[in-house]
């Protein structure tokens, strides 16, 4: 009675073959806020439960339940209580209603009534594929929250690569632990007891934050020079024509990856020609 077991791309029955299914499948479909986009975005209930990872991952869990440890394929109810997860739920009446189907055939072979099992009574066919049809909106479910995690996964890949050193070598940094663990928005490791840049979308992966630190204050103060020749060319134009075209950028103006200045020869790359890891 369960057919083909479906696939992203193709149902369990050919269209038509179980009526019961069909419909049941496309009531289900229609009704389902994960897979309706419309649905959701027209409903408070539904409008910001998927707009980010953590949503879509507590999303999952709802259906599918932890997956691993002793609480696998559960979840917990509004009270913090553990209950088993929608799809396991779901596998579960399945198994019950086959059963009851079995005993009522069983029961008519018992009083020596003659039975088909192709032609199970209606209420147990109408119980039985809207929950196989639940089943595997379900599974579409999962499918779509994936997806979206993906993409937000692509999302956040993107931001975190254009905000390394988006404003140049800046000094500001972020302590975990009470350890260094970032600096202009690069990471940072532990090599052989010392604090290297561990991030593969700066330019200046492999160099030690001491050597970087040197190299940030060169840079700004470089920068700060540039910036104070061009104030002094502005206000000498506006002197003489009594307008400037001349734009006097900022520290913290944001610099193009390219306008970076190499990794420099005096600093030691402590990721080159090793395979070793930092920590």
């Amino acid at each position: 009675m369960r057919g083909k077991e479906p696939t992203a791309t193709s149902k369990r029955f050919p269209i038509g073959q179980i009526p019961e299914y069909d419909s049941a499948y496309s009531m289900r479909m229609q009704n389902s806020w994960i897979l309706n986009e419309g649905l959701r975005k027209n409903s408070l209930d539904f409008f910001t439960r998927l707009t980010t990872i953590t949503d879509c991952q507590n999303e999952l869990i709802d259906l599918l339940g932890y997956e691993s440890g002793s609480n696998k394929e559960y979840t917990k109810d509004s009270n913090g209580n553990f209950q088993k997860a929608k799809l396991s739920s779901l596998k579960a009446k399945l198994s019950e209603i086959e059963n009851q189907i079995s005993n009522y055939f069983q029961g008519l072979i018992n009083q020596g009534i003659k039975s088909d099992r192709n032609h199970c009574p209606k209420s147990y066919r109408l119980a039985f594929y809207d929950t196989l049809a639940e089943i595997d909106i379900i599974r579409l479910e999962t499918i779509q929250i994936k997806k979206l995690i993906e993409s937000f996964e692509k999302e956040e890949s993107k931001v975190v690569k254009t905000n390394v050193l988006k404003h140049g070598l800046t000094l500001d940094g972020k302590l975990k632990g009470g350890i260094l663990a970032e600096i202009g928005n690069q990471k940072v490791s532990v090599y052989q007891g010392k604090l290297i840049i561990d991030d593969e979308l700066s330019p200046y992966d492999g160099m030690s934050v001491e050597d970087y630190r040197e190299f940030a204050k060169q840079w700004i103060e470089q920068k700060r020079k540039s910036i104070m020749e061009a104030r002094k060319m502005q206000e000498k134009e506006i002197g003489e024509k009594g307008h400037s075209s001349i734009v006097v950028p900022s520290l913290t103006h944001s610099v193009r990856r390219e306008d970076l200045p190499a990794f420099p020869k005096w600093a030691k790359n402590f990721k080159k020609n090793t395979n070793k890891k930092p920590s």
